[in-house]
């Protein structure tokens, strides 16, 4: 994972969209995270800027979100997932910070 300065971001940030943002997000807060907004149809900071609860998909019982689940969260022994702290922190923060700074 490379190194950004979340307060200067190119501009094109905003533009990238599908493909090209994924990689960007990937780069700049991981795999799981860009797993997180691709399941949720989170093409393009546009959409997320407007996006709320990113993680509440988490709480959903279907195969997409179950895969991302089993290395985003711990799994209890009643079965009920807890998202992984680091994971919570890394994408909410990272991701408010990049938008903010645009």
């Amino acid at each position: 994972m490379n190194t950004f300065d979340l307060y200067n971001l190119n501009d094109d940030v905003l533009f990238k969209s599908n493909d090209s943002f994924f990689e960007f997000v990937k780069e700049v807060c991981g795999d799981i995270e860009a797993d997180i907004l691709r399941v949720q149809g989170i093409r393009n900071a546009r959409c997320l800027i407007r996006s709320t609860n990113l993680l509440d998909i988490l709480k959903l019982d279907c195969d997409e979100v179950n895969e991302i689940k089993s290395y985003a969260c711990f799994r209890c022994k009643g079965g009920e997932f807890i998202v992984k702290q680091g994971e919570q922190h890394q994408l909410i923060l990272r991701l408010y910070y990049m938008m903010q700074a645009q």
